[in-house]
């Protein structure tokens, strides 16, 4: 044990791009959370003030880095229009479905304002489901 230690590697400058500073909020009715890109839409899974992750089903696809420009983002009677994203990631669910990770870009300080509120609804809406199916009070 003496001789044994463990090297740390330093972060690269490309890691923070990989960083969620938003917890993601879980969508919990399928339609009511949906990006429209172009005439295609995807049901949204989670959903955070930085992003959304879609479910993309079969003869849908997106590429990794794929920009996504002049989205639409419906979260039940709420419509945001003209958004802007990156696509970060896409990988595999437990239930064999594609899933990827979009970020936001440029959005405007009055849609995070008007997201903020929603999400807000969403979070308490997801606490009080997990309490209900937990027993707690």
């Amino acid at each position: 044990m003496k001789d044994e230690s463990i090297k740390i590697q330093p972060v690269s400058e490309n890691s923070e791009a990989r960083v969620r500073r938003q917890f993601r909020v879980p969508v919990l009715v399928e339609d009511e959370a949906v990006l429209v890109s172009g005439d295609t839409r995807y049901p949204v899974v989670e959903i955070s003030l930085e992003g959304i992750s879609v479910r993309i089903r079969e003869g849908m696809s997106f590429n990794e880095d794929e920009e996504l420009d002049g989205c639409r983002l419906i979260l039940g009677n709420m419509k945001f229009s003209g958004l802007n994203g990156k696509v970060v990631h896409c990988s595999f669910d437990a239930e064999g479905f594609w899933r990827c990770g979009i970020k936001w870009v440029e959005m405007s300080d009055r849609e995070k304002e008007q997201m903020e509120g929603i999400l807000g609804q969403m979070k308490d809406m997801a606490l009080k489901k997990n309490d209900r199916d937990t027993g707690a009070k």
